[in-house]
C-alpha cells in the first residue's frame, strides 16, 4: 500500500496542512503511516491514545501490527532516541505477546 513512510509531527505543517519530507515514500504494510505517528507520539500518552483510537482499524490488523514492530525497530536503532526508547520497548513487548 502506498505510504508517506515518515509521518511524524515534524513533517506536518500547522496552519495549512501540508505533509513534508517525501524521501521515504513508497509501498509499505497498511498502517505504516499511522504506526509512525503513533510510535513517535508515545511520550505524550493522551495524544498517543487518541491516535491509536483514531487509527485502530489500521493498527489492530496484522499488517498494522507488523508496521508498528518495524517502526519500533527503526526508531530504536537511532542513537539519539532518548526517552522514547522505553515506551517503544514496552510497545514492542505488547505487540509480541498479543495474539
Amino acid at each position: 500500500m502506498p505510504q508517506h513512510g515518515d509521518l511524524r509531527w515534524t513533517n506536518l505543517t500547522t496552519r495549512t496542512p501540508f505533509l513534508l519530507d517525501w524521501e521515504f515514500w513508497g509501498l509499505a504494510p497498511a498502517g505504516t503511516d499511522a504506526a509512525t505517528l503513533y510510535c513517535t507520539s508515545l511520550l505524550v500518552p493522551d495524544l498517543a491514545a487518541t491516535i491509536h483510537d483514531r487509527y485502530r482499524h489500521l493498527l489492530a490488523i496484522p499488517d498494522g501490527r507488523i508496521a508498528q514492530l518495524g517502526i519500533c525497530l527503526q526508531l530504536r536503532r537511532h542513537p539519539d532516541i532518548g526517552d522514547l526508547d522505553q515506551p517503544l520497548a514496552d510497545l514492542t513487548q505488547q505487540l509480541l505477546q498479543a495474539p
